[in-house]
Order: structure tokens, then C-alpha cells, then sequence
């Protein structure tokens, strides 16, 4: 057979099946071994349809995972975006140095990614109103998925509205050393943060543990 590399980051079960059909697979990235338990009855089914299409079990199974694990955090990302006003609620003195992450919105799009993560908050769409919460003066975090925090930055308080786009201008911004989730979140303790949001703010006294764990580049 004549293998073919296909263009895209992913391929889903569907093209994944009319690829193999056409004799086209796909090359692998960086992979990592985990071990599932599954009923016998889907095993059964995946060995038949990976027998089927000629192809490896695991290659069938990862396209099945990827496919249902981007389904999944659609709708965390959306249900928890719906439903984050309480994550907003100041717990703080009006004075207090206030701290908010960022997501670069890389899942979604490489180009928003680099644009966020040059100095610039920014979120689309539906989401765009999160960008009308920063106030002058807030240092925003920017968090890259699956790397942790990259940036760091102080909000104008100015939003720019762009029809689907809102942003503001970061003053002060500059990479750093990544700081992953795992990092952080043994220097605030056990709160769950929920990194997938398009954005939400930090305590007081967590921004500032973090701030002082960072390490600019």
C-alpha cells in the first residue's frame, strides 16, 4: 500500500474511514500510552471495523477518541462559558490588584493564538464580552493550552469592538517561561481552575502567587 500524507492537524473517523478507502493514512504526532478498559462488546466491534478497513486498532481508536474528545469540549467550553458569572464576583477590595487568565484560544485557531499571545486580549464571537470585564489596569495572564501561562500583560481598560471581536491592548506585555496547570495549581493549592475558559479571574492572593513564579523572557 502507498501511504499518502494528508493535509490537517486531525483526521476525524469519517475521513479517517473514506481515507482508507482510498488507500490514504495519515502520519502520526507525538504519541503516549494510556491503558482503557472498554465492554467486550465495543471491542469486538472495533477489531471488526479496524479489520475491515485494514488499518491498525489503535490508529481507528485514536480517531474515534479525537473526534469524540473535540465533540466533548464544545460543550464544556460552552456550558461553563454560559454559566461563569459567578467566577466573576470580586472578592476583593476595590483597590486590590486584580488578575485574570486568558485563553489564546489555540483549539479553536491558530492565527487568534499568535495574535493573543503577542500582546493583545482579544475574544470572538459569542465570547467576545468577556474582553468588556477587563478594567484598567488588570494584569492579564495568557494561558496556551496544553503549555500553561505564556504571557503576561496589563489591560488598558479600552475595549476596541470590531463587530465579532473585542480587545484591548496589553501595556507592559512579555513572554514567560511556560508555567504549566500542574505548576500552578501547587502554588494556589487545590482550587479548581478551569483553565478552558475563554477567560476568568484569579483571588488576589492567587494572581499574586503566580505573578512571583513567573519568570520573564
Amino acid at each position: 500500500m502507498i501511504l499518502t500524507k494528508l493535509k490537517g492537524d486531525n483526521m476525524n473517523i469519517k475521513s479517517l474511514i473514506e481515507a482508507q478507502m482510498q488507500n490514504i493514512t495519515s502520519t502520526d504526532e507525538a504519541e503516549s500510552q494510556i491503558t482503557v478498559r472498554l465492554p467486550t462488546n465495543i471491542v469486538v466491534d472495533i477489531e471488526e471495523l479496524a479489520f475491515s478497513l485494514d488499518i491498525p486498532r489503535n490508529q481507528l481508536l485514536s480517531a474515534i477518541i479525537t473526534e469524540g474528545l473535540q465533540t466533548a469540549l464544545d460543550i464544556y467550553e460552552n456550558d461553563v462559558d454560559g454559566n461563569a458569572e459567578d467566577l466573576w464576583v470580586d472578592d476583593e477590595q476595590p483597590a486590590a490588584k486584580r488578575f485574570v487568565i486568558l485563553n489564546s484560544n489555540k483549539r479553536h485557531s491558530m492565527d487568534d493564538h499568535r495574535y493573543i499571545s503577542g500582546g493583545i486580549a482579544a475574544a470572538f464571537k459569542a465570547r467576545k464580552h468577556n474582553i468588556d470585564r477587563l478594567r484598567k489596569g488588570d494584569q492579564v495572564l495568557i494561558y496556551e493550552n496544553r503549555v500553561g501561562i505564556i504571557g503576561i500583560g496589563t489591560a488598558s481598560g479600552e475595549t476596541i469592538k470590531n463587530g465579532e471581536v473585542h480587545e484591548q491592548v496589553l501595556s507592559d506585555y512579555s513572554r514567560v517561561a511556560p508555567l504549566s496547570a500542574k505548576t500552578i495549581k501547587k502554588i494556589i493549592g487545590n482550587r479548581n481552575l478551569k483553565f478552558r475558559l475563554t477567560m476568568f479571574k484569579l483571588k488576589t492572593d492567587e494572581g499574586l502567587a503566580i505573578e512571583k513564579n513567573l519568570q520573564r523572557i
